[in-house]
């Protein structure tokens, strides 16, 4: 019985602790999104400007954003947005999506894409 409970308060440690992190994290992904902001804006309603408004981004089909003229490259791929493939996507746009039209070279440092990734699933809900 005593590991369960040490356990328990192990996770529940862990779990405490996740918030705290991910704030740290949202700081340093908004900072780093700055170098995104040329091209798009967030918030509901945003403007699209050489870039689509990423608002409601995540379990959104690829290619789909009401307003945007996208590649066809984009509107064909199947990819539905979640954490996993917006980091790969920026990571390396041009491999992720070879006839994409997003210019821009992409994040290299995992933390600054992991922390980009914090911030658009806060502010693009």
């Amino acid at each position: 019985m005593p590991r369960t409970v040490v356990l328990g308060l192990g996770l529940l440690t862990a779990v405490a602790f996740v918030p705290q992190v991910r704030g740290a994290d949202i700081a340093l992904g908004e900072q780093v999104f700055k170098k995104c902001e040329r091209c798009h804006t967030v918030d509901a309603g945003g403007a699209q400007a050489e870039g689509p408004n990423l608002h409601g981004i995540f379990g959104r089909k690829a290619g789909t954003a009401p307003g945007w003229q996208f590649s066809d490259a984009m509107k064909a791929s199947n990819v539905v947005w979640n954490r996993q493939n917006m980091d790969e996507y920026l990571a390396k746009p041009k491999e992720f999506m070879p006839d994409g039209t997003m210019n821009f070279p992409g994040l290299r440092k995992p933390e600054e894409r992991q922390a980009v990734i914090d911030y658009l699933e806060q502010a693009t809900k």
